[in-house]
């Protein structure tokens, strides 16, 4: 393009044209003028783009070319209805096609401007039909949902058909499975865009274990065994069980070993049809005693341990007042610091107890709290009204009736029964817990002759409860009941020991507040006689469950797997590029223990931000939960280029035991509209 004299043209190429026949001299002088002042540059207009083609959705970047010219302003027509004015946008093209791209730019003289026109410069394929899922969790439980999600790529897919490896098939785009065996899973997913398919098979993607290991032999030695107890009576720091045997007359005792195995059968002491056991420290020398009852010979006694390693003394009589004793309980009922015993007998239909008189195991006379519970069969002792004292709750076999005693003054003095609301023809087993998790006791029960077991619900924390109960969903022949913790979620779980053919269940409580799931087994011993109990014999800081069956002369327990380490998953996970970063923790909070850390499903090679707190608040943020707020530390770290992250540690000493510890990590996440996720909590207590 040559020069031009006369800058005020819009795209005016090749030379001046003369005008008249005024002559060569003009002409010259028109000659000598232009050579004297060079032509401007006309605006040329022109563009680049990279890509120009690719799969959809397809990231565009535009880059200005133009030339000569003052440009003072553009406009972009990207062909799909869209225009914009940058300098060098980036436009995003979502659906396949042939792009026709204009760019017209504007320059400083009046009307002056140029268009560039580029047929056909952006061309966009449909996106390749690539059949992909994830699950969450790809650990599970039996009859607990895994989630399953669909992150096929293709444009405009149609149909799914998923191969859950356990013989069923959903159709769902994104359906939730329940295993109802453990094993390991191969998962199938086949998609279709217009009859054309792709499919995608996992090999063992979902893991499922029984939330309770099998079934592992405490004792087969004793003859009828109608009652089990945890307690440490040898002072090694592992818990022991104690059993009441009521065809040997006698109660005996098992060690746990260091390896999690049991000893063999220790006797505590001969006692006649003993259908009851508990512990406690009844001589004040800092170790657990024995307490017992004879239903047949009505005896109330103790036996002492003598060394603190499990060697016992000769039965020691509380008691022949009572007829036919069926339960006891050692308790602190005057507030003194002593070991009292509580008792409920069946033939008179009495509950009592009776007092420590010095702390070595004297002890005073009946104190009656009722003779009107028909045929006694359980109690138990909690501080129900919120007073600091321990009050008394009473189950009768005879007519199903439970019954609360308060403790009047803290020194055991108590008022009256206070009926609780009919619930059973009966009752079987009762105990307090607050299963609806507002602060107050709430009594469960368990009923054997309409195969019930149910709670009833503390109102005000003062002793007025609910008019009906809460029933659980049926468990035929409900002989003993007990709440725990059982997956460390932060709310109680109910354990149900049933009797004849029917194992042990366990109810998950869902939401906190007393709404508890179908139950499940456990899979411990079961038969006539049954009776049940939680404490955390592996020192893993769940409960396990231990029972005994009176037919089957076994006593056995099941560990609890439901979580595997120390760590609890929160939750409170925001969708990210890669799905909601995933974090687990596993390992002990001891001094000592090796703890790792993993967080997965976050962009390869970005920033997190680790929140660690001994505080919990949660708060909404970012579409998930933060938990770790607002006593914080922040720890910056990244993730490698497959989005993970694995730390390794060995934890410190000085933390005291029960204390809590939180960590969630924010991710940072550039494909998202918020450049940012949140990881699920996980948290954890010192032992």
């Amino acid at each position: 393009m040559g020069p031009t004299c006369s800058p005020g043209t819009s795209r005016t190429r090749g030379r001046q044209r003369e005008r008249a026949a005024p002559g060569r001299r003009l002409v010259l002088l028109v000659g000598v003028l232009c050579l004297a002042a060079p032509l401007a540059a006309q605006l040329d207009a022109d563009f680049l783009a990279t890509p120009t083609s690719g799969s959809a959705p397809l990231t565009v970047h535009f880059m200005d070319a133009t030339t000569g010219g003052t440009p003072v302003a553009r406009q972009w027509d990207f062909g799909d209805g869209t225009v914009g004015i940058g300098l060098n946008p980036v436009h995003l093209y979502g659906a396949p096609g042939s792009y026709t791209v204009s760019y017209t730019v504007f320059g400083s003289g009046p009307g002056e401007q140029d268009t560039e026109v580029k047929p056909a410069y952006i061309q966009v394929q449909p996106v390749p039909l690539v059949a992909g899922f994830q699950a969450v969790p790809t650990s599970a439980l039996t009859e607990h949902p895994v989630a399953f999600a669909d992150t096929s790529l293709g444009s405009g897919i149609d149909a799914w058909n998923w191969s859950f490896g356990d013989g069923t098939a959903s159709t769902l785009q994104n359906p939730t499975h329940a295993y109802s065996q453990p094993g390991s899973y191969t998962v199938g997913l086949t998609v279709w865009i217009a009859g054309q398919s792709d499919v995608l098979v996992v090999a063992d993607m979902v893991t499922v274990k029984a939330p309770f290991a099998p079934a592992a032999l405490v004792s087969g030695e004793s003859n009828g065994p109608a009652s089990v107890h945890a307690a440490d009576l040898n002072g090694d720091e592992l818990l022991d069980v104690l059993v009441a045997a009521q065809n040997d007359h006698e109660i005996a005792w098992h060690a746990q070993l260091p390896d999690g195995t049991f000893g063999a059968r220790q006797l505590v002491g001969g006692l006649a049809q003993p259908r009851t056991v508990s512990a406690g420290d009844f001589d004040g020398d800092g170790d657990l005693d024995v307490l017992s009852a004879s239903e047949l010979q009505d005896e109330l006694a103790w036996f002492e341990n003598l060394d603190g390693q499990g060697t016992f003394g000769g039965r020691a009589i509380i008691s022949l007042a009572a007829d036919g004793p069926r339960a006891v309980r050692a308790a602190d009922l005057d507030g003194d610091g002593r070991a009292d015993a509580l008792c409920a007998s069946r033939f008179d239909h009495e509950v009592a107890w009776f007092r420590n008189e010095d702390g070595l195991g004297s002890f005073g006379p009946q104190q009656l709290l009722s003779s009107s519970v028909l045929a006694a069969r359980a109690v138990d002792c909690a501080d129900l009204d919120d007073d600091g004292d321990l009050d008394v709750l009473s189950a009768a076999e005879g007519d199903g009736q439970l019954a609360w005693y308060e403790n009047l003054d803290g020194q055991g003095h108590f008022a009256p029964s206070a009926l609780l609301p009919s619930v059973t023809s009966s009752a079987q087993d009762v105990h307090a817990a607050d299963l609806d998790g507002d602060g107050d006791l709430d009594v469960l029960y368990a009923s054997a002759a309409d195969g019930r077991a149910g709670w009833i619900e503390h109102l005000d924390g003062q002793g007025s409860f609910s008019p009906q109960p809460h029933l659980l969903a049926p468990a035929p022949s409900a002989r003993a009941v007990q709440a725990a913790d059982l997956d460390r979620d932060g709310d109680l779980d109910v354990v149900v020991a049933q009797l004849g053919d029917y194992s042990s269940v366990w109810f998950e409580n869902l939401d906190g507040a007393g709404g508890f799931a179908l139950p499940q087994g456990v899979g411990v011993l079961a038969g006539a006689g049954s009776d049940v109990t939680l404490a955390d014999l592996d020192r893993d800081g769940d409960a396990d469950v231990i029972a005994c069956t009176t037919l089957g002369d076994q006593v056995a327990w099941s560990e609890n797997r439901i979580v595997d380490s120390a760590w609890t998953h929160l939750g409170g996970a925001a969708v990210g590029s890669a799905g909601p970063p995933a974090l687990a923790g596993t390992g002990s909070l001891a001094p000592g223990s090796v703890v790792q850390l993993a967080l997965t499903q976050a962009p390869p090679q970005t920033l997190m931000l680790a929140w660690l707190s001994f505080a919990s608040q949660p708060w909404e943020v970012l579409g998930g939960t933060l938990y770790a707020h607002p006593q914080s530390a922040q720890v910056l770290m990244a993730s490698d280029a497959d989005g993970e992250l694995l730390q390794t540690l060995i934890w410190p000493a000085g933390l005291p035991p029960g204390v809590t510890f939180w960590l969630q990590f924010l991710v940072q996440d550039t494909a998202i509209p918020a450049g940012i996720t949140l990881s699920n909590a996980v948290s954890a207590t010192t032992p």
